[in-house]
């Protein structure tokens, strides 16, 4: 989902990705992968996953763990949201690609002095990256 210039920008060193059979998420069976950044610091790890069986409006509308706002990433619908008791280490970003089909993006910063807004825009940009790729796809 990510171009190797889009990665080049993202100073990400390596791709690893995850059959979804995790069977700790909320998405399992979901394809998935990891995009890491840590040659250098800061170390921060991009979790992306091709959801296929809900739509964004879960995040929004369900009684979840966590505290979810609409956004707009790229003219999508999205759903901005924060684990409950997370603190300000983690922001996910859900974008509605189709009916019933979510890209959900989440920086994972592994380096200290990373902390929430800027971990929502980093969530936001790799979701835009992945977004213009999957819309040359079509």
């Amino acid at each position: 989902m990510f171009t190797e210039s889009q990665r080049a920008e993202l100073k990400i060193d390596q791709v690893a990705p995850d059959d979804g059979s995790d069977a700790g998420t909320i998405y399992t069976d979901m394809k998935a992968c990891s995009l890491d950044k840590d040659a250098e610091e800061p170390f921060i790890t991009y979790d992306v996953v091709a959801v296929t069986n809900v739509d964004v409006s879960f995040w929004l509308t369900q009684d979840t763990n966590a505290d979810a706002k609409l956004i707009d990433i790229g003219g999508y619908p999205a759903a901005e949201f924060h684990l409950k008791g997370g603190g300000n280490s983690e922001c996910a970003v859900a974008v509605g690609v189709a009916k019933n089909q979510h890209l959900h993006v989440e920086m994972a910063p592994l380096s200290d002095g990373i902390k929430g807004d800027a971990i929502c825009q980093g969530s936001k940009e790799a979701a835009e990256m992945a977004l213009q790729t999957l819309q040359t796809m079509r």
